[in-house]
């Protein structure tokens, strides 16, 4: 599993928050534009993302091995981070964790 590309997960109810946020400022000041770039603040891999959500469930993880190198057949960038910087300077609340998200998303199969 890529240990590698680093990303930065956003769960939906963040997004449209940000959105709600963009829009009620833009009512606000009707100059407001440009580009406004959001994503989760948590880095990590799809290896971190697995040992995370293993841990949330109480499930092993001994057979989840992290792979260092770059994906080959899909290149992505080594780091996705975008500067949020504009969006949180509006006042943008804070983001639950990925744990917390993740649980909520995943916990009627567990």
């Amino acid at each position: 599993m890529s240990d590698y590309e680093i990303r930065y997960p956003t769960h939906c109810d963040d997004v449209a928050a940000a959105c709600k946020l963009l829009i009620d400022n833009r009512m606000k000041d009707a100059s407001l534009g440009g580009i406004f770039h959001f994503s989760g603040n948590e880095a990590m891999t799809k290896y971190n993302m697995a040992l995370s959500m293993a841990d949330v469930f109480k499930l092993p993880t001994n057979h989840i091995k992290g792979d260092k190198a770059p994906m080959s057949e899909a290149p992505r960038p080594f780091n996705s981070h975008l500067d949020c910087s504009r969006i949180n300077a509006m006042g943008l609340a804070a983001q639950k964790t990925f744990k917390d998200n993740i649980k909520l998303c995943l916990e009627n199969y567990n």
